[in-house]
């Protein structure tokens, strides 16, 4: 159901159809409900899922609530998938030079190779992690770089081959 819905999001972002509902929400909340989610699925791969230290305690943002967290399931589900045992994702939270709130999603995994870079955000494409065994589709990134644009935001990311991956969200603070 969830890739349909998927697929349905991608149709109606490429019509011009997609409605966002733009309120103000706390980032922090947000993520903390994804952390629950998650929670149980890291312990079961031996990854530990924790917030950084220096993270925001509350983080106003304006974006859909519904959106946001759809983005950070994808931010989050990924790097567990296709961490180490033993590895960790990490949130932070934080505010950026340009006035806005950056959360990130930071994980010890294989990393993403150099050249594939541009590749990250392409629908249907998984980088190579269909020999995995690891179930998706490859729309999750192509899919939550259109909804942070309709929120106004931006997202990112910064990855090393076998330094893990930062991908970050960048929303405006109200």
């Amino acid at each position: 159901m969830g890739l349909i819905n998927d697929v349905l999001d991608l149709a109606r972002i490429d019509t011009g159809q997609l409605a966002v509902n733009i309120d103000t929400i706390d980032a922090v909340d947000t993520l903390q409900k994804v952390h629950s989610k998650f929670q149980q699925m890291a312990e079961s791969r031996g990854v530990s899922i924790a917030f950084a230290s220096d993270s925001l305690l509350r983080a106003p943002v304006l974006a859909d609530s519904m959106r946001l967290t759809q983005v950070l399931v994808n931010l989050t589900s990924n790097p567990i998938k296709y961490n180490r045992a033993g590895g960790s994702v990490t949130f932070c939270v934080s505010d950026t030079e340009e006035g806005l709130c950056r959360i990130g999603v930071v994980d010890t995994g294989p990393g993403i190779p150099e050249e594939r870079h541009d590749e990250v955000f392409q629908s249907f494409n998984r980088l190579g992690a269909e020999a995995s065994g690891e179930e998706g589709t490859g729309i999750g990134l192509a899919l939550s770089k259109s909804l942070i644009e309709h929120m106004n935001g931006r997202i990112g990311f910064n990855a090393g081959l076998q330094n893990g991956t930062e991908f970050w969200v960048e929303l405006p603070v109200p």
